[in-house]
């Protein structure tokens, strides 16, 4: 199981980037790559949040606005879920 401190402040991050999106502003989907790849990285749990990506890191690059916000809100959902906070 994670630690509960690091992955909250993983969460955090991706709330940052996703409440971003919500309110209609500017997506960055560069950010979110990078949160992607380190959570794919740290925690092996959120590669079911799309095993694709998970399975060919290439394919982040490669992955639209829609499909980086979607895969974000599924690991973030693992991650609570993963400390009991989901």
């Amino acid at each position: 199981m994670p630690e509960r401190q690091s992955v909250t402040l993983d969460v955090d991050d991706i709330d940052h980037l996703t409440i971003r999106r919500r309110r209609g502003q500017d997506f960055d989907c560069g950010l979110a790559r990078v949160y992607i790849r380190r959570c794919f990285g740290v925690y092996p749990e959120t590669h079911k949040a799309n095993p694709r990506l998970a399975a060919d890191y290439s394919a982040i690059e490669e992955a639209g606005e829609q499909e980086l916000y979607d895969t974000l809100v599924a690991i973030r959902t693992v991650l609570m879920r993963s400390v009991g906070l989901a």
